[in-house]
């Protein structure tokens, strides 16, 4: 995007301004997700 946007991409050149800064929070290494436990999540039976 970055390119782009430096060789004159008016549409490039807008989306690195409103989302340049996406750059900063998202992690430069590799992130391993992790499963949420499906017992955390009450079903509706639990409501009452």
């Amino acid at each position: 995007m970055k390119l782009r946007a430096a060789d004159g991409d008016v549409s490039a050149a807008g989306k690195l301004e409103r989302y340049g800064f996406l750059d900063d929070l998202v992690p430069k290494h590799r992130v391993h997700g992790v499963r949420r436990a499906e017992g955390t999540f009450a079903s509706a039976s639990d409501a009452h």
